[in-house]
């Protein structure tokens, strides 16, 4: 079904893209945000749990990112500082388990008091009414000389000009775009990693946070494995109590996820105790897995490699704007980056308009 035309369409309401219709809209112009997913947010994904909030994705964000501290400001929402006191764990197969004095592995950390997916529903509220669609996977992307043709599984989207709020590489493999995209764009896009898109996070859940009560900070790094990298999690003033550990996706192929769950758990227990193998609850998320964060093929590149490469920086076909965390010249990976990659890409897309003279959509 023909949806209208709009001056901008937005691909993924994530930071990036609710940045950028948010920007479009207050310079005037008609926009709508067609998220894959029944939930904005993205890579920000916070659980709602009897126990409290968990974010299942984005984490933290740093005193310097000064756009994620305004989004914060505007929508009324609370953050607190990570829990950091006490000492830190290091595990080696040379030497085993060593208590660090101090831990400096998450320092200066801020966290979001309600999640950082909740962030990103806040900020979807304040968006007009019919301008974010849900469970609209973008199928093919057709850039004529009047405009650009959106099409989703069952719905047409016109528009002047078109965001591509996902990671390059997935946007590259899930989207056909005709004419084809250019070849500097296809293989910089094939060669951009997917931020967290080779990782599993895993949560596990207490009573109360027993570490601390040893003098632990909750944090510790292992080049043993299977996960090499654990945080506090727990919210403010403690509750709900949790423990957070990254693992690379490859080193879990084959495993089911309560197999991963177990496996975590046994890690836990040998890095902070028994009592670390009672948790209330585990959640567990492979963004590897994920259809509309990582793509079936994912670039096998260096951690930062091609983040905010030029050919992101403008227009291709000068209608088509990149606007995920992975295209930023700043912050690259951080919601701060999201932030600043979709009020670049907005700016972008609302200068073509007024030097195209383009019409005002409906």
């Amino acid at each position: 079904m023909n949806q209208g035309r709009r001056d901008v369409i937005v691909v993924g309401a994530g930071f990036a893209g609710l940045t950028a219709a948010s920007q479009i809209i207050a310079a005037g112009r008609s926009v709508i945000v067609l998220e894959a997913r029944a939930r904005p947010g993205g890579r920000a994904h916070t659980l709602q749990t009897r126990q409290g909030s968990i974010d299942l994705g984005a984490t933290w964000f740093w005193p310097n990112e000064e756009d994620v501290a305004e989004a914060l400001r505007s929508a009324g929402e609370a953050f607190f500082s990570q829990f950091s006191a006490g000492s830190a764990i290091l595990e080696a197969e040379e030497f085993g388990l060593r208590r660090l004095p101090s831990n400096a592995l998450n320092s200066g950390a801020l966290r979001f008091a309600r999640g950082a997916g909740h962030l990103a529903e806040r900020l979807a509220t304040t968006l007009p009414a019919r301008s974010l669609a849900f469970e609209q996977a973008v199928r093919r992307i057709d850039v004529k000389r009047n405009g650009v043709r959106v099409r989703t599984d069952s719905d047409v989207f016109s528009g002047a000009q078109v965001i591509i709020a996902l990671p390059p590489a997935l946007a590259e493999e899930s989207i056909p775009f005709s004419p084809p995209l250019p070849l500097d764009i296809t293989l910089t896009a094939r060669a951009t990693p997917v931020w967290m898109g080779r990782t599993i996070k895993a949560i596990a859940v207490y009573e109360s946070p027993f570490w601390t009560q040893r003098g632990f900070a909750g944090a510790a790094l292992s080049s043993v494995g299977p996960f090499r990298e654990f945080h506090d999690h727990s919210g403010e003033r403690g509750a709900p109590a949790a423990l957070f550990g990254f693992a690379p996706s490859e080193q879990f192929h084959g495993h089911d996820p309560l197999e991963i769950a177990e496996i975590f758990r046994s890690q836990l227990v040998r890095l902070f105790g028994s009592e670390a193998g009672s948790p209330v609850d585990t959640y567990l998320i492979d963004w590897s897995d994920e259809e509309f964060t990582s793509p079936r093929q994912p670039p096998f590149s260096a951690p930062s490699a091609n983040f905010g490469h030029d050919s992101y920086q403008g227009p291709t076909f000068g209608r088509v704007h990149w606007a995920s965390t992975e295209t930023s010249t700043e912050f690259a990976g951080h919601i701060e980056g999201a932030i600043r990659a979709g009020t670049r890409a907005a700016h972008n897309a609302v200068t073509a308009l007024a030097s195209r003279s383009v019409p005002h959509g409906p």
